[in-house]
């Protein structure tokens, strides 16, 4: 049996992050401002909430985002306290965070993400609507990534690595990459073409 942590390669892991975060970003930078209309977001943390494992897609749509659920009816978002706007490793258009460090990662602009208690719809104020038309909107209390580390490996991913033999960090990156490949194919599904057949990632939960 090969010792505990031999993964690691002799290669001490990283020293945790300690500092208390600080805002230090602008909600939207310049290099983006060109291409957004609004992007509303709450005055002040919202504090403790109720977590709710509630997961939508948000599209940028002329400026202004949605939570695409309804089609024509969808209803604007207004974002959490702190939410970034950011550009992703790959060079998309991703959700982020002002605080520096910043410990929720990024999720990527049209692909699922981990929403939180979200309101009911209510009528745009008037500045929103002058920006982006006359529709409702929701506030949500979190936008990150559903599968990111630690909150996705679950027993399910657990007992996949037990079955498969793979370390954790391979086994989170498969099931990664699965969950983006799902979240790509059901937009592809949504938007160009319904006949797409569907990519199926519960091997992973364990359903």
């Amino acid at each position: 049996m090969s010792p505990p942590f031999s993964y690691l390669d002799k290669e001490w892991p990283p020293q945790p992050v300690t500092d208390e975060p600080k805002l230090s970003k602008s909600a939207v930078p310049p290099e983006l401002a060109y291409y957004i209309r609004a992007f509303p977001q709450a005055e002040k943390p919202a504090g403790d909430v109720l977590h709710l494992g509630s997961q939508h897609t948000i599209v940028l749509r002329d400026g202004c985002f949605f939570l695409d659920r309804q089609g024509e009816d969808d209803p604007l978002v207004h974002f959490p306290y702190g939410t970034a706007l950011t550009i992703d490793e790959e060079g998309y258009l991703a959700f982020g965070s002002q605080y520096e460090p910043d410990r929720m990662g990024t999720v990527r602009v049209g692909l699922s993400a981990e929403t939180g208690w979200f309101s009911e719809a209510s009528e745009a104020w008037p500045e929103l609507a002058a920006a982006c038309g006359d529709h409702t909107v929701v506030s949500i209390t979190t936008v990150t990534n559903p599968f990111a580390w630690p909150e996705r490996f679950n027993p399910a991913l657990r007992r996949y690595g037990e079955r498969s033999g793979d370390r954790p960090a391979q086994v989170i990156e498969r099931a990664n990459s699965c969950a983006v490949r799902q979240a790509r194919r059901e937009a592809d599904r949504r938007l160009r073409d319904p006949d797409l057949e569907p990519i199926d990632c519960n091997r992973f939960w364990g359903f």
